[in-house]
């Protein structure tokens, strides 16, 4: 099932100034465009100059409500300049890395060898995915749909941009050290070239859960990098 990731500004987001991986294949071999999913309602807002001080607000709102814990300068940059980055994860190879992550997390148990129907019912998850978010893991297995690019050692929830129902928010770099130390306890996977042949091994439907696993995680490690790097937010685009 389609799950893309997007990394860059949230104005450019919402404004739809951006394409899915498949979008872009489809332009360059000349079919017809496919819009970028963000809000495909006729009466969204789609001007970047009336987006980008939706999104200002947002974010001011957020950092009011977590100054006693994020000390560092609450922004990045909101215009059209950044780049942006993005890539095709699907939703079964991104549930496939949550649940190999809360196998790592209690060896204790015996991990299954193909991706369970539903994580709910797992009890590796069930353990990892506590109400007091005390996993090591907490940034891959809850339910995150923005992660904001401040190393911030929790996760909760709250409105986007957008508004509607709160969802997960979490931090881009504490994402990447936390799948960094995934990597170093189960693939060691210590090269650029690794994470590049896994990514372009889309697996096929029922593959085994490692595969899907190491799909994701080669899809997802190096958006989160550059995440940190340039200092931007990652968006699960469903």
């Amino acid at each position: 099932m389609a799950l893309d990731i997007y990394v860059g500004s949230l104005t450019r987001y919402y404004a739809g100034d951006w394409e899915t991986v498949s979008a872009r294949l489809a332009r360059e071999s000349g079919s017809e465009a496919v819009p970028a999913r963000a809000d495909s309602a006729e009466d969204a807002i789609r001007d970047p100059d009336e987006i980008r001080p939706i999104v200002t607000e947002w974010r001011q709102g957020i950092a009011a409500a977590l100054k006693e814990s994020v000390t560092d300068p609450f922004d990045w940059d909101e215009s059209q300049k950044p780049s942006y980055f993005t890539d095709h994860i699907g939703r079964d190879a991104f549930a496939a890395l949550r649940l190999w992550a809360a196998y790592t997390e209690h060896a204790d148990l015996q991990r299954p060898t193909a991706l369970v129907a539903d994580l709910a019912t797992d009890p590796a998850f069930l353990r990892s995915n506590n109400p007091e978010g005390t996993s090591v893991y907490h940034q891959v297995i809850r339910e995150i749909e923005l992660w904001l690019p401040w190393d911030f050692a929790f996760t909760f929830r709250a409105e986007t941009a957008a508004g509607g129902s709160k969802v997960g928010l979490g931090s881009a770099p504490a994402l990447r050290k936390q799948l960094a130390d995934l990597n170093t306890k189960t693939w060691r996977a210590s090269s650029e070239g690794t994470l590049a042949s896994w990514r372009k091994e889309v697996p096929p439907p029922g593959a085994p859960l490692e595969v899907l696993a190491r799909f994701a995680f080669g899809v997802i490690y190096p958006l989160a990098a550059l995440a940190e790097k340039h200092r931007l937010p990652i968006k699960l685009d469903t």
